[in-house]
């Protein structure tokens, strides 16, 4: 009877034990394609033109319902910016051939990250500053998951990107 018992049950424990992490490369594809249908706003300069939000050095009240409006996206990609696994099966044997076209797409998500710590910054919420910082770390390990001297690259200018804020660190001390 025990024996019927650990039959039916360690299959279960076994699968349990060696189920793989979800990949994040699968989350970040998906997210893209959302990300690049939303509608993204522009601000009005001061000097007349429109730029991109991520561009505003100023934060005033509509600065900061920009970065509200997106918070459900700015939430998705900390939580995927989270994730440990992140393997983009890249096609190395295409040579120079190989397209990694979610190296572009990152970029863009870690300004909108960083557009949410500087507006953190600004209302004087350090740990949720940090937070973004923390989710830009996230985004630049999976930049360097690929044996790509792009990669490298990428991944350098993204950690550039997420510590050029020292205020965040400065603050974080204190």
């Amino acid at each position: 009877m025990l024996g019927m018992v650990l039959a039916t049950i360690l299959p279960c424990i076994v699968s349990f034990c060696f189920v793989e992490p979800p990949n994040a490369a699968d989350a970040w594809r998906d997210f893209f394609v959302e990300f690049s249908n939303y509608d993204f706003p522009s601000i009005e300069h001061e000097d007349g033109f429109e730029m991109l939000y991520y561009e505003n050095e100023e934060w005033s009240d509509a600065s900061h319902a920009i970065r509200v409006q997106l918070t459900p996206l700015i939430e998705r990609a900390r939580s995927i910016a989270s994730s440990e696994q992140c393997d983009w099966q890249l096609e190395y044997s295409q040579g120079l051939d190989l397209l990694v076209p979610h190296f572009g797409h990152m970029r863009e998500v870690q300004k909108m990250l960083h557009y949410s710590m500087r507006g953190e910054l600004d209302l004087g919420n350090t740990s949720a500053a940090l937070t973004e910082m923390n989710a830009m770390i996230g985004i630049t390990q999976h930049s360097a998951e690929s044996d790509l001297l792009i990669g490298s690259l990428v991944a350098h200018s993204s950690f550039k990107l997420a510590t050029s804020d020292t205020t965040v660190i400065d603050s974080a001390t204190e």
